[in-house]
């Protein structure tokens, strides 16, 4: 079941490229909006914290020890409700599959590390 939700993710975005699909007929453009922007901000955050912070430390070491510091887990797929809910846009459709691909503690990468958790022999 975990892994059809966090692949049913990046399915439902694709799946508004083709389709016009939005909860309420999208008439809740407020709501819509700012659960989008939300999901997109933690998701870069998520991205800065995996990815970026490691690279620039490693630039600009001196030798101290990166501590660690995790990102907000399962937050940035907000975006993809948000998207359900604002109205019907193909802009939005993008940026909400290139979060996806970003956000680093999204359903979706969780979804493998569980599994390999769970079936260690698999």
């Amino acid at each position: 079941m975990l892994a059809g939700l966090g692949l049913g993710i990046p399915i439902a975005v694709v799946g508004s490229f083709f389709t016009d699909i939005r909860a309420f007929g999208g008439l809740y453009p407020l709501v819509g909006y700012s659960t989008f922007a939300f999901g997109c901000v933690v998701g870069l955050l998520n991205f800065y914290l995996s990815w970026l912070r490691p690279l620039a430390h490693r630039l600009r070491s001196d030798g101290t020890a990166l501590r660690h510091m995790s990102g907000l887990p399962l937050l940035g797929n907000t975006a993809v409700i948000g998207l359900l809910f604002a109205p019907p846009s193909l802009a939005l459709s993008t940026i909400a599959l290139l979060q996806i691909v970003l956000d680093t503690r999204g359903l979706q990468y969780v979804v493998r590390p569980l599994w390999m958790e769970i079936y260690p022999e698999a």
